[in-house]
């Protein structure tokens, strides 16, 4: 009989074996997490010179990083954010095409030597709905333009915030500074390269990662947080503020103090000690040189406040806002 036949027996149980199996597979790992959305082995350009693939680990299946890491993706979104929104997806949308990698404000650069001192900023914001506590960043930056954070051909340190605790109460935003850190090398520096920062509230695991943090995550994401990929180019990408020292031209208004010799036409108040010449009505005392014509008065020592238009070359401090967000004190 069919049962006391033992090839047949160990057959049918094989079988059976198979059927089990097949109607319990994994399923595929599915979330709806915020990603990256660096270059990882897509089409598309990763350096303008470089006709290679990214190797940036930014999918939820990435071939780019250890085994047991993926692409840093976050469970929850909305409570900690790299500048003002977030979204959520189910896998990196690659190459550069995340709505909301709106937290970037630029570098400052000391320009004194190569590699340039560099710091990096961040707009972080807390919602009023999280706890109060440590958040802590990381960044990593491709100085190498090999399409990898692993430091792999590169002098410098590419993980360059590591694990960098984060203060921001809830219901609050801050623009965070952190550095410094070497940028540049041989005879430039501001050159183009990929940048990762990850907002988590736990620090990032570095086992096994023996050249520094490649930008990957754990296989499970990171319960909290973001993660914002930024093509920086020199002049084009980000906002910041700078101060600094030099000379240069241009027109326009505004308030300031300071000290010079220039031309020009306007009209005003002030105080200070001078003598000059001019055409109009006034009366004045002072010391310094000047040419102008006007109406105004004054007398005394002091600093005066005027708004005008013009052209003119010294040296003074000042604030701004622009594109680039470098400083070079």
């Amino acid at each position: 009989m069919w049962y006391r036949n033992g090839n047949i027996g160990v057959m049918l149980f094989s079988m059976l074996l198979l059927a089990a199996s097949a109607g319990s597979e994994v399923p595929a790992k599915q979330v709806d997490a915020d990603f990256g959305d660096a270059p990882d082995l897509t089409d598309g350009f990763v350096y303008p010179a470089s006709p290679s693939q990214g190797q940036f680990p930014s999918l939820l299946n990435t071939e780019n990083t250890l085994p047991g890491r993926t692409g840093p993706y976050h469970r929850t979104v909305g409570l900690e954010l790299l500048g003002e929104d977030v979204d959520s997806e189910p896998d990196a949308r690659v190459i550069d095409a995340d709505a909301f990698d709106d937290g970037f404000r630029g570098f400052v650069f000391v320009a004194v030597q190569l590699p340039v001192p560099t710091w990096v900023r961040y707009a972080v914001k807390v919602s009023g709905s999280a706890p109060p506590q440590l958040r802590v960043m990381n960044v990593a930056m491709d100085f190498s333009s090999d399409g990898r954070w692993a430091n792999v051909g590169s002098f410098l340190r590419e993980h360059v915030v590591i694990n960098e605790p984060v203060i921001v109460p809830p219901d609050a935003s801050r623009i965070l500074t952190f550095g410094p850190f070497g940028y540049g090398g041989s005879s430039i520096f501001g050159y183009p390269l990929w940048i990762r920062a990850t907002l988590t509230r736990e620090v990032i695991d570095l086992t096994g990662l023996g050249s520094g943090w490649d930008g990957s995550g754990p296989d499970d994401g990171f319960p909290f947080g973001e993660t914002e990929d930024v093509w920086f180019t020199l002049g084009g990408s980000g906002e910041g503020e700078g101060e600094g020292e030099g000379e240069g031209e241009g027109e326009g208004e505004g308030e300031g103090e300071g000290e010079g010799e220039g031309e020009g036409e306007g009209e005003g108040e002030g105080e200070g000690e001078g003598e000059g010449e001019g055409e109009g009505e006034g009366e004045g005392e002072g010391e310094g040189e000047g040419e102008g014509e006007g109406e105004g008065e004054g007398e005394g020592e002091g600093e005066g406040e005027g708004e005008g238009e013009g052209e003119g070359e010294g040296e003074g401090e000042g604030e701004g806002e622009g594109e680039g967000g470098c400083q070079i004190p």
